[in-house]
């Protein structure tokens, strides 16, 4: 055979290796190695290459890792091998490997969760639709499966994407710190459980059109019990859309805002006009793509929380594991931040519908009948000039400004309206009372929890309900 014919040879068998196709593997690559185990196979394909690049060498022998006849010093163990011989062809040879490129490289990953998970599990029929939107160049993305029986938010779940990704790391040389896990729907908040849970392996979450309310309804079949200081330990992002049949904006705010004030960073991109769709998925990517480039995971964080109902599973975060429960005298007194606290007023603001203008500003295409605006005399049609002071150009501006602390009560708001400024302040009518707080997360069985803080060579530990725990330090 020429260069030429077994390259291509070495590349199918390298994409049959790649691919798991065992079953067509060449009878040549069966008599070398006796394995179905793909990241053996996929290291014959290695050396099959290195055969191409010093072809006087033999291939039995460089599977055995000696030279046929040679002496000590003519030995080749696997890694002076792969940087003397394989490497260094690869490099030069790329094109013939297509998209496996340079072995150094480090791939990021994606594991994105689908919605729909409270349904029989189906057959050959995809779970997912125009997947191809989440298709990337620079990473890999993984779709793994949920449905009745195995719910994003079960703790089989949770062994399932582990391995998940310990499987791909066989094939491919994976950034175990640039692993993140998105979401959509039942999916996104499968992406809170996993936070609430288990968030050792990931760099990020990511939640589109999930609600972490599902995880308070004992009826989801939610496994364990969740502790909203266990999310400081990972970067969130939302999105939702405020007219979401399932999961709107204003029924989701009350958890996020417990989130951030439980110290827990969150980056929540609301969408006004939205229902229960990925519509706004091509505006919303670049900022995805900004926060997941952002956020990288640090295997041993100088600051970890971890609380647990159990200390046999649920236990671990990081270098973290709770081993026994108990409480011990001295212990610490920490907020247990689980409580809701809704809005003060029920009405709305009543910015129903919102569109941006190419000359820059927010027309208002629907205000609700009845609400705030309404009543204050805001109109549809009026375009937004300022909020509370600051000028809004875009949606973006509305929320920055929206959410600006102010002295007094009330939203400020100016319109122009047929070419005249007119200035508005929104206020809740006073006859609307506060709604009480309420339980955000139900709990029944006892917990622990551990703080830690890391200086140098120094940590602090503060502990309430924990016996005994272990730090995984090396």
């Amino acid at each position: 055979m020429t260069d030429d014919e077994i390259a291509a040879w070495l590349d199918r068998e390298w994409a049959k290796a790649r691919d798991g196709d065992t079953a067509r593997a060449d009878p040549e690559v069966d008599r070398l190695v006796d394995s179905d185990v793909l990241s053996i196979r996929y290291a014959v394909m290695t050396q099959l290459l290195g055969k191409v690049a010093d072809p006087a060498r033999d291939l039995l022998c460089l599977q055995r890792g000696v030279a046929e006849g040679a002496d000590e010093a003519g030995r080749w163990d696997p890694r002076s091998f792969c940087i003397a011989v394989v490497v260094p062809w690869v490099r030069r040879n790329g094109d013939v490997l297509g998209n496996s490129g340079d072995p150094a490289r480090r791939y990021p990953v994606r594991v994105y969760l689908h919605g729909g998970v409270r349904r029989p599990r189906r057959g050959e029929g995809a779970w997912w639709r125009g997947q191809e939107r989440y298709a990337r160049d620079d990473a890999i993305v993984l779709f793994p499966e949920s449905w009745r029986e195995t719910m994003w938010w079960h703790a089989s779940q949770i062994e399932n994407l582990a391995g998940v990704v310990n499987d791909l790391k066989e094939t491919y040389n994976v950034d175990e710190n640039r692993v993140h896990l998105l979401g959509v729907s039942d999916g996104g908040t499968g992406a809170f459980y996993h936070a609430f849970k288990a968030p050792t392996p990931w760099a990020g979450f990511l939640s589109f059109n999930g609600h972490p309310v599902v995880l308070a309804n004992p009826s989801t079949g939610v496994d364990g019990q969740m502790y909203v200081a266990n999310l400081r330990n990972k970067p969130f992002f939302a999105v939702n859309g405020g007219q979401d049949r399932l999961y709107p904006v204003a029924s989701v705010v009350p958890f996020l805002q417990l989130f951030v004030d439980a110290g827990v960073y969150v980056d929540f991109r609301p969408r006004p006009e939205a229902g229960h769709d990925m519509r706004w998925w091509d505006e919303e990517s670049p900022r995805i793509d900004a926060f997941v480039a952002a956020r990288t995971r640090r295997p041993l964080p100088d600051r970890l929380v971890w609380e647990t109902e159990s200390a046999e599973r649920f236990n671990r975060a990081h270098w973290l594991v709770i081993t026994a429960l108990g409480s011990v005298d001295g212990e610490a007194s920490f907020d247990d931040f689980n409580e809701v606290t809704p809005r003060a007023s029920s009405a709305p603001i009543g910015f129903n519908r919102l569109g941006e203008l190419e000359s820059g500003g927010i027309v208002l295409i629907d205000v609700v009948a009845g609400s705030i605006a309404e009543t204050a005399g805001v109109r549809a049609g009026d375009v937004l000039v300022s909020v509370n002071g600051r000028a809004v150009a875009t949606v973006d501006d509305l929320r920055e400004a929206a959410q600006a602390p102010r002295d007094a009560p009330g939203l400020d708001v100016a319109v122009e309206r047929e070419g005249e400024r007119l200035d508005f302040v929104l206020l809740p009518p006073d006859d609307v009372p506060a709604p009480p707080g309420r339980t955000a997360f139900p709990r029944s069985a006892p917990a622990g929890r551990v703080q830690l803080l890391r200086d140098g060579n120094e940590i602090r530990a503060a502990t309430r309900g924990v016996r005994r725990f272990t730090l995984l330090l090396s």
